[in-house]
């Protein structure tokens, strides 16, 4: 790539005029141009394949987090029951705090499961 800029530079040094900014203008826009290019090259667009990878990925790690969120909530409910019957406040508090993060996860994880079925019917 030196060669080729020595080359361009020679050319318009000695058949055109020798005026530098012209020569910088015309190297930067060569170089600009290459560098552009070799860029877009290397950033190609994802197959769909890996599209629909990714898709499905989504959708099952969605349904394992709802029920995670489920499984949360119904520890959580066993814990205020028992901090119920045995009179421990600190046990109740535990069990409504896992409550509301299990009803967080199922949501989220609903949500995900949404965005990955929206995903896999984009694609059909």
């Amino acid at each position: 790539m030196d060669y080729t800029l020595y080359i361009i530079n020679k050319i318009i040094k000695e058949e055109f005029m020798d005026n530098k900014i012209l020569t910088t203008v015309v190297i930067t826009l060569i170089v600009a141009g290459l560098g552009g290019f070799y860029i877009g090259r290397a950033n190609q667009p994802f197959s769909n394949s890996y599209m629909q990878g990714s898709a499905s990925m989504m959708k099952e790690n969605g349904t394992t987090m709802t029920q995670m969120g489920q499984m949360m909530m119904g520890g959580g409910k066993m814990m205020k029951e028992k901090g119920t019957q045995y009179n421990d406040t600190d046990m109740m508090q535990q069990g409504k705090e896992w409550e509301t993060k299990g009803q967080m996860m199922n949501d989220k994880g609903t949500e995900m499961m949404g965005r990955g079925n929206g995903m896999m019917d984009m694609m059909k």
